[in-house]
């Protein structure tokens, strides 16, 4: 699911988190069950969170990720090769927590 388009990947998080809270509601509430309530915001972008957060947290959500382009390429792809690092670190980290 997480690499399905954006407007699927929004009905694939509500759909399972329906789900999921229907079974947690009807007491089988093992922690499975949280971890994939956790593990389902990853399939949200920024631009949703950002349209149901507060106005105020929104500001300064705003004002904190202002950011200045770089200017030489080099800083380009040393911004890039950092964002590759996080994605893959953060995927290990989440199949790591789906096998234990």
């Amino acid at each position: 699911m997480l690499f399905l388009p954006r407007r699927w990947r929004i009905v694939c998080f509500f759909n399972r988190h329906r789900v999921q809270i229907g079974v947690i509601v009807s007491a089988n509430s093992t922690f499975l069950n949280y971890l994939v309530l956790v593990l389902g915001f990853l399939l949200l972008d920024d631009r949703l969170v950002r349209s149901i957060l507060p106005g105020r947290w929104r500001a300064r959500l705003d004002t904190n990720s202002a950011t200045v382009a770089p200017t030489h390429p080099a800083e380009s792809r040393i911004r890039l090769l950092r964002s590759w690092r996080t994605v893959k670190l953060c995927l290990s980290m989440v199949m790591l927590t789906w096998i234990f």
